[in-house]
């Protein structure tokens, strides 16, 4: 009987801006007793990383427990791993982020636990082959990915265990391959068969080395397992287990790992993730196809053949799924790019630690968690985006106090936004996009009041008309990937789609017809869809002006006729003036409903304003609001921006925030213009 040696490594996190009595939950729950029951066990070794958003949370809640960790760390039963200290995708962020989080967390390390880390856990296991670079140049020589990422490498499953050796430039990293099964099982299954599982290659191989590295939330946070993994005992009676098994089978560290054998061979590994990660980041129609695929293969008997040839797609390409993902992406290079401007100062490292909580991965994804659909998630990345941007300009900013605009591409589509800075408030306008508005921060606040999210379909909302939603029992010690959510009526009804991205100053002509009902439900016909356009642009940057033309066609009952809007945009201290003019150039005259959509990161419900010339708009969450005023007499329509999204446990309707619609009734004769003008105020309350 061969000699199987077990690392089992935990990956503990909490997000940046996540709430307080999270975090607190999951430490009751999760965190403190699985440290509790491994000091029952002084033999059992186990591998930990912790984020720094829970080292902050802990040094301030909890040093006790800290200090637990550091004296299982000094008798040798913990190793500790290194990483980005705010969870940031490594790969992702400006490099020189990504050295400066590392070296942060590696310093806190070494100072909090007098211990030096030699690996690092890679966040969402998201690897690309530059990161052996990386590693090396911050003192870091291992990681561990999934035994998928070794399956896409061309590596057969029987020779997926220790680990291998990789390297880019020159720079070499040892990478350990994560069991599958493991990820599956624990804590999931009976401890007796996960024994059996080592038992297997015990006597197939006379020493090897199998690894489980996964989320330590698995422990206590996910639906039913504190339940299952405590008060059942199922972390007990497995340790228990792996102590009743000690002639054959042992826990050992990852450095223990490198000292035991050498790597089994070089390999080159293509980007990817893990298995999920790589189904969710398609587009929703690929995902269903896949899942199609998949099930055909099954069917047939074919997929334990084909599934190593099977694979879903690219991380990067949340950026493409999500614009809003893309968005913050976009501020957080922006931002870093000028923060790294700076001269060395007290200010730079405030700026730059501000950044890098802005470069928390949670917001800029979404699958089975909430990620990117956790609207206070994204309220905190750009709250420290924004923290940063104003004390990067306090520095930077020359005489023009009163704003300035500028030309850059900041969402990365190789066409320049129009960018208005002011102390008090930012704000981007993308000609090329139905010269709307993407993002509006007010300063003092550190508050992007434009951030929403769009009402688009996700693979999911096919189970959920169906109504096969899960395979699963929904029983204690099930994973989340196999729990049965319930779909409520609601959830279903509001399973509606947005026709363009939410943004703000977007132009709409609609029927005269259409009811508040129909609009916010989206059971109407365009007249047409300047929102696709791209709008002619001149600037006046001394009176902090853009003018923005776009021509197109409307509809009629009588047939499409040419006209232009022309929109000019003027900057104040915490306001937007918009003037239109509308041009009929046909040769009959034109009847529809004219007006500008806005989306605000604000919670309301449904509201209808009529024949009013101003308009106060407050915000549930956040004290503040806007205000729309206009000499013309117009009618604003209110309403909540719901999507269907889901967590580990539920789908569920998450507010996004409130879409406002200002508009007029337009008759304008051939050849004719109708002009309107308002206001847009940002208020604190």
């Amino acid at each position: 009987m061969g000699k199987v040696s077990f690392i089992f490594s935990l990956h503990n996190h909490q997000p940046v801006g996540n709430f307080g009595h999270i975090f607190q939950e999951s430490f009751d729950n999760c965190y403190k007793p699985f440290i509790d029951v491994l000091g029952k066990h002084p033999s059992i070794k186990v591998v930990l990383h912790y984020s720094g958003p829970l080292f902050d949370w802990m040094e301030e809640h909890a040093p006790s427990y800290l200090n637990t960790i550091r004296k299982l760390v000094k008798r040798g039963q913990v190793e500790l791993l290194s990483g980005g200290y705010y969870e940031p995708l490594l790969p992702l962020i400006p490099e020189a982020d990504a050295f400066g989080q590392i070296k942060k967390m590696n310093t806190y390390i070494k100072k909090r636990f007098s211990f030096t880390p030699q690996g690092f856990w890679l966040t969402e296991r998201v690897w690309e082959p530059t990161f052996p670079s990386i590693a090396h140049k911050s003192g870091l020589t291992f990681t561990a990915l999934d035994d998928s990422h070794f399956l896409y490498a061309g590596l057969s499953s029987k020779d997926i265990r220790d680990f291998y050796i990789t390297e880019n430039d020159g720079h070499i990293l040892n990478i350990f391959p994560i069991s599958k099964y493991l990820r599956y099982a624990i804590p999931f299954k009976p401890h007796q068969e996960i024994i059996s599982y080592f038992r297997s290659f015990s006597n197939a191989y006379e020493q090897t080395i199998v690894t489980l590295a996964d989320d330590g939330e698995k422990f206590g946070v996910w639906p039913g397992t504190h339940q299952w993994v405590y008060k059942e005992k199922w972390l007990e009676k497995f340790f228990s287990s792996l102590e009743d098994n000690t002639d054959w089978l042992e826990t050992i560290t990852f450095s223990e790992g490198l000292q035991k054998k050498r790597a089994k061979g070089r390999i080159y590994i293509p980007t990817a993730s893990y298995e999920e990660m790589m189904e969710w980041v398609l587009p929703p129609d690929q995902t269903n196809k896949l899942e199609s695929v998949k099930k055909t293969l099954s069917d047939a008997g074919l997929f334990e053949e084909a599934k190593d040839f099977i694979r879903g797609g690219y991380f990067r390409n949340f950026f493409t799924k999500y614009s809003e993902a893309n968005a913050m992406k976009g501020k957080q290079f922006y931002v870093s790019a000028k923060v790294h401007a700076l001269k060395n100062s007290t200010s730079k490292k405030e700026a730059l630690n501000e950044v890098w909580k802005g470069e928390c991965n949670c917001p800029y994804w979404h699958g089975v968690f909430g990620g990117l659909y956790l609207h206070h998630l994204r309220r905190s990345t750009y709250d420290h985006l924004i923290k940063a941007e104003c004390i990067a300009d306090e520095v930077l900013r020359g005489s023009d106090e009163g704003g300035k605009i500028i030309q850059q591409d900041i969402n990365f589509d190789g066409i320049d936004e129009i960018l208005f800075e002011s102390k008090t408030m930012n704000v981007y306008v993308i000609p090329h996009e139905g010269g709307a508005i993407c993002e509006i921060d007010y300063r003092p606040r550190s508050f992007n009041i434009t951030d929403t999210m769009t009402k688009r379909p996700e693979a999911y909302h096919t189970h959920i008309r169906s109504g096969n939603d899960s395979s699963g029992s929904g029983t204690d010690g099930a994973s989340i990937h196999d729990l049965k959510k319930t779909v409520s009526q609601e959830i279903r009804d509001n399973l509606i789609y947005d026709r363009h991205i939410r943004r703000s100053l977007i132009d709409k002509c609609i029927p005269d017809d259409v009811s508040f009902n129909d609009f916010k439900r989206n059971e109407y016909e365009d007249m047409a869809t300047f929102y696709s356009n791209e709008y002619a642009t001149s600037i006046d940057k001394r009176k902090k002006t853009i003018a923005l033309i776009g021509e197109g066609y409307i509809q009629t009952k009588k047939g499409r006729t040419i006209i232009t809007i022309q929109k000019e945009i003027t900057f104040g201290s915490t306001n937007i003036q918009v003037a239109y003019v509308v041009t009929n150039k046909g040769r009959s005259a034109i009847q529809f409903c004219f007006g500008s959509e806005w989306n605000f990161n604000f919670k309301n419900s449904d509201k209808q304003f009529q024949s009013v010339k101003k308009v106060t708009v407050h915000d549930e969450w956040s004290n503040m609001g806007v205000i729309f005023s206009s000499a013309e007499a117009f009618t604003l329509w209110q309403y909540p921006i719901q999507t269907v999204s889901q967590t580990e446990s539920e789908y569920c309707l998450s507010d996004q925030g409130t879409s406002l619609f200002p508009h007029w009734h337009m008759t304008i004769p051939p050849e004719g213009q109708r002009t309107v003008s308002f206001h847009v105020d940002i208020i604190e309350q």
